[in-house]
């Protein structure tokens, strides 16, 4: 067996903190970015417009991924720039959580403040990715890395489940150990970050192979190849119009539950903890099938279905919300966790060794700038859009609906894109299909029990 070598061995115990810190890292983005976080940002005066800016930052800071891969390729080691730029990050974006604190700070300020912390943090933490696929590019053999990928998220989701549990039980409690919102959010958020650092901390025992002989180039030469290889090049069209079409709702409906249905923070907190359900579920399966039919057949499948999801958003009322939202949202993060093992698999196939960086800034920066800019489009559809209505069908159809219904348009539009992905070894759609069938339906069958056990627990 390769682990019983010394090279497995040391292989086999990286591959294992990778999972771990995977792990960590999912309890910091669940502590940050829960609904907590965003009655949070609520009730300290956030408008929709400072929504949509708040989550457009992130994505338009992903444009410094490209400084980062710029950076990987001149790097003897990646380890220590990587650990700096993200511990550097979190702690500056804890920062920005603890100014309403601050005293004799007005409201403009205040908001200003935290909006030029959180951007900067963004920009830190988005020069790292690229050094980190870089590396982990190096580190993962390729007939395994979308298994890796898979069991990977699966247990990242388990720990996102498990996280969710006592947090939705402080969510529901926090008023009466004497909290405020803010102060309950700011002790989460704290929390949450010490874990985000020893996550990164972990990364001191991950083996570092050797960097790759680095083909001297001018810079514009590093920058366009990716979107010179023309099968990278066709993902890459696919990905920038379906994060637009996707973030230009997505960024609001967990403000939309909480203002416009008015359901109560735990009841939101227990919705966004069931996609972790069909994450871990999937997780494995999925990195089976992509490792054998390739990328383009997953891909094509879950466009295809995606824009379901803001046509529930569109229809959901707040007497089915609870239950209808923690139903579907398994469904969609099975969707969510293929489309997001297949663009791993797909960028680190792809990627050349000597400018391996540069592919992974291309494709999450390009696509996400796109998502940046259609957040803050649709943070200003809304306030452009408010107050009006329309009586349809015995009910009133409201500003947050209206770009419900212009994502799932989008959305549809994004599937001739995703059918002209080149990707000649992968197989058709069709046999994911049949794959699919043969394998999930005893999964699906064991989900009632597999459910009653953990309810037991």
């Amino acid at each position: 067996m390769i682990k019983n070598t010394p090279h497995g061995k040391r292989l086999h115990g990286s591959l294992r903190l990778v999972t771990l810190s995977g792990c960590l890292a999912m309890v910091y983005g669940t502590a940050i970015a829960s609904p907590m976080a965003t009655d949070y940002f609520r009730h300290i005066g956030f408008s929709e417009i400072h929504f949509g800016i708040l989550s457009g930052l992130p994505m338009i800071m992903l444009a410094m991924q490209f400084v980062g891969a710029f950076w990987s390729n001149n790097l003897v080691s990646r380890r220590n720039v990587y650990m700096t730029l993200i511990i550097s990050g979190r702690l500056l974006w804890i920062a920005g959580i603890f100014m309403p604190f601050v005293p004799g700070l007005s409201p403009a300020v205040r908001v200003g403040g935290m909006m030029v912390l959180i951007a900067i943090s963004s920009m830190m933490q988005n020069m790292g990715p690229p050094i980190w696929f870089s590396w982990m590019g190096d580190l993962i053999p390729r007939r395994i890395v979308s298994r890796f990928w898979g069991g990977r998220l699966r247990w990242t989701n388990i720990a996102w489940l498990l996280t969710n549990v006592p947090l939705i039980l402080f969510g529901f409690y926090y008023k009466t150990f004497g909290l405020t919102l803010t102060q309950a959010f700011t002790f989460v958020a704290a929390l949450g970050t010490a874990v985000g650092i020893a996550d990164i901390l972990l990364f001191h025992g991950v083996w570092e192979p050797e960097t790759a002989p680095v083909r001297k180039r001018r810079l514009l030469e590093t920058l366009l190849e990716p979107l010179k290889q023309h099968q990278f090049r066709s993902y890459m069209i696919w990905n920038v119009a379906y994060s637009a079409s996707t973030m230009i709702g997505a960024a609001f409906m967990m403000l939309y539950v909480l203002k416009v249905l008015g359901l109560p923070l735990w009841q939101v907190m227990l919705i966004w903890m069931t996609p972790g359900l069909g994450s871990a579920l999937s997780a494995r399966t999925w990195g089976r099938l992509i490792d054998r039919f390739g990328s383009r057949p997953v891909l094509v499948l879950c466009t295809s279905l995606k824009p379901i999801t803001p046509i529930i958003f569109f229809i959901i009322t707040r007497d089915t919300a609870l239950v209808g939202l923690s139903l579907f949202f398994i469904l969609d993060s099975v969707l969510n966790v293929g489309q997001n093992l297949s663009t791993n698999g797909f960028m680190l196939r792809m990627a050349p060794r000597d400018n391996r960086g540069m592919f992974v800034a291309a494709i999450s920066s390009l696509p996400g700038l796109a998502g940046g800019l259609a957040a803050v489009a649709g943070g200003y559809l809304l306030k452009l859009w408010e107050g009006h209505s329309v009586m349809l069908l015995g009910r009133e159809w409201n500003n947050y609906q209206y770009l419900f219904l212009l994502s799932a348009l989008l959305r549809i539009l994004c599937v001739p894109l995703a059918m002209r992905i080149k990707e000649p070894t992968s197989a058709r759609t069709r046999n994911v299909i049949t794959a699919m069938f043969e394998d999930w339906p005893m999964r699906m069958a064991a989900l009632p029990a597999f459910l009653f056990r953990g309810l037991k627990k």
